[in-house]
């Protein structure tokens, strides 16, 4: 079963990466491929979420349950579990993880000044056509990462960029 994995820094906090992948509305304003985005709230910690995809020819509708385990303070752990239950593929989720860095004795974070979350993420899938796996299966990490840097600009818009 293909998969990917990606571990980064992010200047932000926990709460402030947390609150944009969690707002899947937002998705179709800055993420490549995405026509359009709606989520239907199942209870406390669970939603529905529904995206159009666009992909050069292709076009599909994607609905997942989204697990949400939000962070109680500003940089507390926290994260968000994705798995699919309906669209293109036999099997998709997607876990995100995000994690405080620990601020040395001297006041600076662990990995660098800026450094204040350690960004987890894995995706695991496999298509239901094999035409569309050997389509689309051998990109899929390309655009994985285009759809990471779009998450790091998208928090520099919101947050302003850090240097």
């Amino acid at each position: 079963m293909p998969s990917f994995t990606d571990h980064r820094p992010s200047p932000y906090t926990t709460r402030q990466i947390y609150a944009i992948v969690a707002d899947i509305p937002a998705y179709p304003e800055f993420l490549p491929w995405v026509g359009g985005a709606r989520v239907k709230q199942i209870d406390a910690q669970t939603q529905e979420g529904e995206l159009l995809v666009r992909f050069k020819n292709f076009s599909y509708k994607y609905v997942s349950t989204i697990t949400l385990h939000p962070p109680e303070g500003e940089e507390d752990e926290c994260a968000i579990e994705v798995e699919m239950k309906e669209g293109p593929f036999r099997h998709l989720t997607t876990h995100w993880r995000f994690v405080p860095c620990v601020p040395k004795s001297s006041g600076k974070y662990a990995g660098g000044e800026e450094q204040r979350t350690m960004i987890h993420f894995a995706i695991d899938f496999r298509f239901k056509s094999a035409m569309m796996e050997k389509l689309v299966g051998g990109m899929f990490g390309r655009a994985v990462e285009k759809m990471a840097k779009a998450f790091q600009e998208r928090a520099d818009a919101l947050h302003g960029h850090k240097k």
